[in-house]
C-alpha cells in the first residue's frame, strides 16, 4: 500500500516545519555523482513529507507468560552521561566525499544507479546529530532532519509496522545464501532507525509539535523487532532461545547470518527507545539482546586476530575488528555490565 494510501489524513505539522526551516537544499553539499547506466536517475525526485502517525500506541506492558527467549537482567542504564550515549563518538563534516541527491538526502550507487539506503541515510543522519551537538550549527540539525524525512517517507505498514526497504536486489559477495529481491528489509536499520528518531524526539532545538511526530514514527517501528519469522516480512528470531536482530534476515541454506556489528548497532536503537519512551517491552529487548550477545562473544571472537564479522559463515574481517571493539564498550556503558568492557579489552588485545 503506498504512503498516500496508508496516512492520507494525517497532519504534515513536520513537513511544513522542515519548509518553513529551509530543510529542502543542503547549501553545504557536493553534487551527487550521476548515474553511470544510460538513462538512470536518482529514485527520489522531491523531498516527500513525513507522516504523523496516529494515534500513538501505549507502551507495550510487560508479558507475564514465560518468554520465548532468555533474559539475564542485563537492563538499559539511566544515568548513561550525554558523551556516552549512542553515536556521539561520529561526528559528520560539512564537506565530505558521500553521494547526495540534491536535497543533501545520501545515495547509494549500486550497478550505475542511485537508490535511497535506509542504513546510510539513518547513520548519516545520526552523525550528523552529532556534529550539531558538538558545534551548535544548526546546518547539521537541519541536514539530520533531511535524512531522517527521507527514511520515513519510504516507510511501508506490514504486519502492523513501519518497515523501511531497500529498494534494490542485493547479494553479498562473500557469504552464501545471502541473496535478496527488492524490497527486502534489515534488522540493522529498524533499529537504528528507532535511534534516529528517539534521538530527535529528544532535541529541544527541534519544534514540540516535530518532536511528539517523531516519537510516533518511533512507536511505529518499535513493533518490527517484536515479529519473529512465523511470516513475512521479519528481522528477528529466535534461535535455541535466544534473541537475535538480523541485518540480513534470510532463510536460504547458509542464512541468516548473524551478523554482530549490525545486531549491536541495533541494540542501540533500544536502549535510544527506551530512554525516551521507557517502554518496559523495550527494556525486555535490550536484556534478551544483550544476553545473546554475552553468550555468543566466545563464538564471535577470534584470539590473536581480527574478529568473526557473523556467526554463520565466521569470516575474520580486519575492517570491522575495530568497530566491534567499539561496540562492546558501547554496551558496556550502557548496560553497567563490566562484562562488555572486559570483552571489549579481550578483542583490543587480538589485533
Amino acid at each position: 500500500m503506498s504512503r498516500r494510501g496508508v496516512l492520507a489524513t494525517v497532519p504534515l505539522a513536520l513537513a511544513a516545519s522542515c519548509a518553513r526551516q529551509g530543510l529542502t537544499a543542503d547549501p553545504g553539499a557536493q553534487p551527487g555523482k550521476a548515474p553511470t547506466s544510460p538513462g538512470a536517475t536518482s529514485s527520489t525526485t522531491a523531498l516527500p513529507r513525513s507522516p504523523s502517525p496516529s494515534p500513538s500506541p501505549t507502551p507495550s506492558p510487560t508479558p507475564t507468560k514465560p518468554l520465548p527467549y532468555k533474559v539475564s537482567g542485563l537492563l538499559p542504564a539511566t544515568d548513561v552521561p550525554d558523551g556516552r550515549q549512542p553515536w556521539r563518538d561520529r561526528s559528520a563534516k560539512k564537506v565530505d566525499r558521500f553521494t547526495r541527491d540534491r536535497y543533501g538526502v545520501r545515495m547509494f550507487e549500486w550497478k550505475g544507479k542511485l537508490y535511497n539506503h535506509p542504513v546510510a541515510q539513518i547513520q548519516y543522519g545520526l552523525q550528523n546529530l552529532s556534529a550539531y551537538r558538538a558545534t551548535g550549527d544548526v546546518f547539521f540539525l537541519n541536514r539530520a532532519r533531511l535524512q531522517a524525512e527521507r527514511v520515513i517517507s519510504k516507510h511501508v505498514v506490514l504486519r502492523g509496522a513501519f518497515y523501511y526497504p531497500y529498494p534494490y536486489n542485493f547479494s553479498h559477495g562473500q557469504h552464501s545464501g545471502l541473496n535478496f529481491r527488492a524490497p527486502w528489509y534489515s534488522g540493522m536499520a529498524q533499529g537504528e532507525s528507532l535511534s534516529l528518531f528517539s534521538q530527535l524526539a529528544r532535541l529541544d532545538a527541534v519544534p514540540a509539535a516535530d518532536r511528539q511526530e517523531y516519537r510516533q514514527v518511533a512507536e511505529r517501528t518499535f513493533p518490527s523487532l517484536r515479529l519473529f519469522d512465523e511470516v513475512n516480512p521479519w528481522v528477528v528470531n529466535i534461535d535455541k532461545g535466544y534473541y537475535w536482530i538480523q541485518e540480513y534476515p534470510a532463510l536460504a541454506p547458509g542464512a541468516p547470518d548473524y551478523t554482530y556489528n549490525g545486531f549491536i548497532f541495533a541494540i542501540l536503537g533500544l536502549w535510544d527507545y527506551h530512554l525516551l519512551t521507557g517502554d518496559p517491552a523495550a527494556a525486555q529487548l535490550f536484556d534478551a539482546s544483550c544476553t545473546t550477545i554475552d553468550k555468543y562473544f566466545t563464538n564471535f571472537r577470534n584470539p590473536g586476530g581480527p574478529a568473526y564479522y557473523c556467526r554463520t559463515h565466521r569470516i575474520p574481517t580486519p575492517s570491522y575488528h575495530s568497530i566491534h571493539v567499539v561496540l562492546l564498550y558501547a554496551l558496556h556503558f550502557l548496560s553497567g555490565d563490566e562484562r562488555f568492557k572486559t570483552y571489549a579489552e579481550l578483542l583490543k588485545s587480538d589485533a
